[in-house]
């Protein structure tokens, strides 16, 4: 069922950038971990909660999945992309629970 639910995952998130006509990336890290690579501007609130509602309640699971993300602005192109990863992780993890 985890495989199912990280295939289900990474089709919504795919589905979310081709809907936004965003050229963002999204790609699967490890473990239970995603990333998304896009314009900060590509998908306002209401496009955000669509996808975050749709991976909450996957249609094969009785219960709701929580989950929880950290977002980052990349603001200088010349920095490496590890140092974004990182600064989404804290921001993850900053959430209180």
């Amino acid at each position: 069922m985890g495989d199912k639910l990280l295939k289900y995952t990474a089709k919504i998130i795919q589905d979310s950038l081709y809907e936004s006509d965003d050229d963002g990336l999204a790609a699967y890290l490890n473990s239970d971990k995603f990333i998304v690579l896009s314009r900060a501007d590509s998908v306002g609130m209401k496009g955000r909660q669509k996808y975050y509602d749709a991976v909450s309640n996957p249609p094969f699971l009785a219960q709701r999945v929580r989950f929880h993300l950290g977002r980052c602005l990349i603001d200088d192109i010349s920095r490496p992309l590890s140092n974004y990863i990182d600064q989404a992780f804290m921001a993850e993890r900053s959430i209180q629970r």
